[in-house]
């Protein structure tokens, strides 16, 4: 049944194929063929539609907007000389729903709130330049918010009303990305990255249940830390996990492992703090919080590699 049911899918991916790169819409003139243009779009979209459904129901059923949105993107620069329209269409449209789910992400942590492009900048240039000093962005002494406007040149009133509104909310900036070879390979991500250790570990985002239970497995390992490990254990899997978080659109809210602070200015910043950085925190040598961290990792991945419904 399963088989047929395969081959099924696959043959109404190859109708759809043909339907779609063999669409008349790109030869009519919307001004002297308006109706039979109208027609033709609509088919096109209809097609469309039921074609990324076929490459995955549940991620994007409820696609509707970001599928226009792409459309519309997509007949205004596709070059008929270059290729087909569904590969280009499907780049664009890969881009355009990865965007919007990264400003849904955005909006979950942020309340909905959004900051103008000159107050993002200047949050930007101040989170960095802070974080370069060792400064927590979260905790601005007078004397900070003094050396800021020495080195930026903005008032301390602005200084202050911008990071007492950066602590209450997330910018929206780097967390959104778009990435070339995703495009080529949108299947798998690297949900534990080789940070300097010698495992790692891919699991399939496609499989939303799988993401769910590395974290599940995640938190019961951070129980069983020694609560004068756990501050560390938690920069160091926050910073090597924000990207992905941001990339499957996990719920973090009752996850203990995760620093909701570090996260947040992962996301401001558009960049993670090292081990070495992280160490320094602690008054600890990078050596110290390596180990620490590789024996934590290595735990993780025994029970990742025990576990056969993980594909690793």
């Amino acid at each position: 049944m399963a088989t047929n049911n395969n081959n099924g899918r696959s043959g109404k991916k190859s109708e759809l194929v043909s339907k779609i790169n063999s669409t008349s819409f790109f030869s009519l003139n919307k001004e002297t063929q308006e109706r039979a243009y109208y027609v033709e779009r609509d088919k096109l979209i209809t097609n469309l539609y039921e074609y990324v459904l076929l490459l995955d129901e549940e991620k994007y059923f409820d696609c509707a907007e970001e599928l226009m949105i792409a459309f519309e993107s997509s007949v205004k620069s596709y070059n008929t000389e270059k290729g087909t329209f569904l590969n280009y269409f499907l780049y664009v449209f890969k881009s355009t729903f990865k965007v919007s789910k990264a400003k849904q992400v955005v909006d979950y942590m942020t309340g909905g709130i959004h900051f103008p492009d000159e107050a993002r900048r200047k949050i930007t240039k101040m989170v960095q330049y802070m974080q370069s000093k060792g400064i927590d962005p979260y905790r601005v002494s007078d004397n900070v918010i003094e050396q800021l406007s020495e080195e930026f040149g903005f008032a301390t009133k602005e200084i202050r009303e911008l990071l007492i509104a950066n602590c209450n909310c997330v910018v929206d900036r780097s967390v959104i990305k778009e990435d070339d070879d995703d495009a080529k390979d949108d299947e798998v991500i690297t949900i534990i990255e080789n940070v300097g250790f010698e495992d790692s570990a891919i699991i399939n985002v496609d499989d939303r249940k799988q993401v769910e239970k590395l974290f599940d497995i995640i938190e019961q390992l951070y129980a069983d830390c020694q609560d004068r490990q756990k501050p560390i254990i938690s920069k160091c899997i926050t910073a090597m996990l924000s990207d992905a978080i941001i990339k499957v659109q996990m719920n973090v809210v009752g996850c203990s492992f995760i620093d909701k602070e570090l996260l947040r200015a992962c996301i401001v910043s558009g960049s993670k703090p090292t081990q070495r950085e992280i160490a320094e925190q602690f008054g600890r040598k990078p050596e110290s919080i390596n180990r620490t961290f590789k024996d934590f990792i290595r735990n993780l991945m025994e029970r990742i590699r025990s576990d056969k419904s993980f594909d690793v």
